[in-house]
């Protein structure tokens, strides 16, 4: 029994050290996350804004947003609406109440003509024009018409996609098939 209890009490130690270890980390990785720049002045005067995310952060300058990468290097000067964080290595970004990506060298995948975009995923992004859904790929081409009522996220080859009412199966490369048919 003794054995039984300095066995249990050298597991609780055990435990308590590896807990005090591990808030100890989530402490630091929270201190060092929060001293990455926000709230710095760029050499631009803009102001980094969120926290870095894929190594990037959001600047924003008299009510006009930007990038810098995690070197402190400006990648965008503040110029944007709006932007919204990186995610699967592109942002979104807003100018006159239309939608556009950019990648991490600050490069325009389109020209501002979405109504809406959602996140990359699976290297397709779901675009919204004028009330209708469609996807772009990671070089900012559209792969099928715009024109769905709904659209889902791509898995294994394929999205869900409604158009008049109906479900479909969208290709990678724009091809429409009813699901369970030979096609898809």
């Amino acid at each position: 029994m003794k054995t039984m209890n300095l066995v249990l009490a050298l597991f609780i130690t055990l435990l308590s050290s590896e807990l005090t270890i591990a808030q100890s980390t989530l402490i630091s990785n929270f201190e060092q996350h929060t001293l990455l720049g926000r709230g710095e002045i760029t050499a631009s005067g803009s102001e980094i804004v969120s926290y870095f995310q894929e190594g990037m952060a959001i600047t924003r300058l008299d009510k006009r947003f930007g990038l810098v990468n995690a070197q402190g290097i400006e990648i965008l000067s503040p110029r944007f609406d709006e932007i919204r964080p990186f995610n699967n290595g592109y942002a979104a970004a807003k100018n006159d109440g239309k939608w556009t990506f950019i990648n991490k060298q600050g490069k325009k995948l389109s020209t501002f003509r979405y109504d809406w975009v959602g996140n990359f995923e699976n290297g397709y992004a779901p675009v919204n024009k004028s009330g209708k859904w469609g996807f772009v790929n990671e070089q900012g081409i559209e792969i099928c018409n715009i024109n769905f009522e709904v659209v889902r996220a791509f898995e294994n080859g394929n999205a869900k996609v409604r158009k008049d009412g109906i479900w479909y199966l969208l290709s990678e490369k724009g091809t429409l098939t009813l699901p369970g048919s030979e096609q898809a």
